[in-house]
């Protein structure tokens, strides 16, 4: 349903591009109404949410976080009826936070 398209390997650590896509409708009685993202290993995993209406259209974003070390990304996207879709992608991330 889902997928984080991100390299497997992040150059620079301070900005680890993470692109997220939902494939699902986006209908007045069936769309994707929040999504968030965990890194879990983080200090503190839950890093970003966000929610949509059915006018946002398709759930396709873009955002940049920090992390210090490879872990796993984590999105979890709720629909309006209260069905949880999941995904992970590992990301590595170079020697000490940036490549170079």
């Amino acid at each position: 349903k889902g997928v984080v398209d991100t390299p497997d390997k992040a150059e620079n650590g301070a900005m680890v591009r993470i692109p997220v896509v939902v494939n699902h409708p986006m209908e007045p009685n069936n769309y994707i109404e929040k999504v968030g993202v965990f890194v879990d290993e983080n200090p503190n995993p839950f890093v970003a949410s966000f929610a949509f209406i059915p006018e946002s259209g398709p759930v396709d974003i873009e955002f940049r976080l920090k992390m210090a070390k490879a872990s796993n990304v984590r999105v979890v996207a709720k629909s309006n009826s209260g069905a949880l879709y999941g995904f992970t992608k590992k990301i590595e991330v170079a020697e000490g936070g940036c490549s170079g």
